[in-house]
C-alpha cells in the first residue's frame, strides 16, 4: 500500500528523532473508519495490526506484522522467536534493551508487542531506537600521537605532561572516563545510566586485564641439583 501511494501517511506514526522510546496504539490496517493510527514506521520497517475479520478472517490469530519493502516486494519480518505474526510478548530487533549488559556502543532497535485487544480493535506496541553511542574524543586531555603510533602525553596537575607509550591500554581508560563524565549531558536517564554502566564495566575489564598480565610474571623455577 505504501509503495503504491495507497497508505494514508497522516495516519502513520513516525518521528525524526535520532533516539526514541515510544508506546504507540494502532488500529487494524484496513479499519480506516476507526479513529487513530493505522501503522507505525521505524526506519525501513512498517508495523501494522491485523485482526481476524473481513479478508483477514482466515488468519490464525490477531497479530502485529512487521514489513520491509525492497525491489518492489514487501517482505514480512520474523520476530526473534521465529514467528512472523507477533503477539503479546513478541519482540523484533534487539531483544535485551532493558538489561544492564546491553552495549550502548552498538545501539538498539526494538519493536515489542505490549497488548492486543481484539474486542476494542487495537494493538499497543513499543518502538525503541537509539544509534550507537560515540564517546567524546580526548581533545584537551591527550596530546601528541599516542593514538597514531607515536608517544602522547596526558597533563597531570603537579607533574606536568606525562608520556604515554604508543597503544597504551590506559588510553582506553581515559576514553571511558571521558564517556562517563560527558554522560551528564544526555537527557535520557535510561541512556545516561547505560553509558555510565558501560564505561565502568569497560574500565574494570581493562584493569582486570592489566592485573592478570602482572600476575603472569613468576619467579624462575629453582635450580635442580645434579649428582656428581
Amino acid at each position: 500500500m505504501a509503495s503504491r501511494g495507497w497508505l494514508d501517511e497522516s495516519r502513520v506514526w513516525k518521528t525524526n528523532n535520532r533516539s526514541f522510546d515510544a508506546v504507540v496504539q494502532i488500529r487494524p490496517l484496513h479499519r480506516r473508519d476507526l479513529p487513530g493510527l493505522l501503522a507505525a514506521r521505524l526506519g525501513q520497517y512498517l508495523v501494522e495490526f491485523r485482526d481476524k475479520e473481513r479478508w483477514d478472517a482466515a488468519i490464525p490469530r490477531p497479530a502485529v506484522l512487521v514489513h520491509r519493502f525492497e525491489d518492489n516486494h514487501s517482505y514480512i519480518m520474523s520476530a526473534n522467536n521465529g514467528d512472523q505474526d507477533l503477539v503479546v510478548g513478541s519482540v523484533f530487533g534487539t531483544a535485551d534493551t532493558g538489561k544492564s549488559n546491553l552495549s550502548i556502543f552498538t545501539g538498539a532497535t526494538k519493536i515489542e508487542v505490549l497488548e492486543i485487544n481484539a474486542s476494542e480493535q487495537f494493538a499497543k506496541i513499543r518502538l525503541l531506537h537509539y544509534p550507537p553511542y560515540e564517546p567524546p574524543s580526548l581533545n584537551g586531555i591527550l596530546f601528541g600521537g599516542a593514538d597514531k603510533g607515536g608517544d602522547g602525553k596526558v597533563f597531570v596537575p603537579g607533574r606536568g605532561f606525562v608520556p604515554i607509550p604508543p597503544h597504551s591500554p590506559f588510553v582506553h581508560v581515559l576514553e571511558q572516563i571521558a564517556a562517563y563524565e560527558s554522560s551528564e549531558l544526555i537527557a535520557s536517564v535510561h541512556l545516561r545510566n547505560a553509558v555510565r554502566r558501560e564505561a565502568l564495566t569497560a574500565i574494570a575489564s581493562l584493569v582486570e586485564n592489566q592485573m592478570q598480565r602482572l600476575q603472569t610474571f613468576r619467579q624462575p623455577a629453582p635450580l635442580q641439583r645434579t649428582q656428581e
